[in-house]
């Protein structure tokens, strides 16, 4: 127990010791750029925004299908661990389903009112 508070304690001092310096004496920049120069109107900004959530999306539901295969496999005939292996499959794919259609939904929200 001890041994464990004094690691704690030396990891926070050495956390502290390295980043509160520069917290403190950090200089404020009058300037502020905008990192968004590229976007200039909302339907851009979302158009980016849902290109960062499909590009961070796609990993992640190829791992969750992955995993909804794993318990398929792990089932062994069990009726429980497959409806729980199904559920979680059927969930993954109606999830994919949304994140990717949200783009099309977007683009046609777009076209929409740049047509009135």
């Amino acid at each position: 127990m001890r041994r464990k508070i004094l690691v704690n304690g030396t990891l926070w001092a050495g956390f502290t010791s390295v980043f509160t310096p520069r917290v403190l004496f950090a200089e404020a920049d009058p300037t502020f750029e905008n990192p968004l120069t590229s976007i200039d109107t909302l339907p851009e900004f979302i158009n980016a925004l849902l290109d960062i959530v499909i590009q961070i999306a796609i990993p992640v539901i190829v791992i969750f299908i992955i995993y909804s295969g794993f318990l398929f496999v792990t089932a062994r005939g069990d009726t429980t661990q497959l409806q729980k292996a199904r559920t979680t499959f059927i969930a993954v794919i109606i999830g994919a389903a949304i994140i990717l259609g949200a783009k099309v939904l977007a683009a046609g929200i777009q076209g929409t009112i740049e047509a009135l």
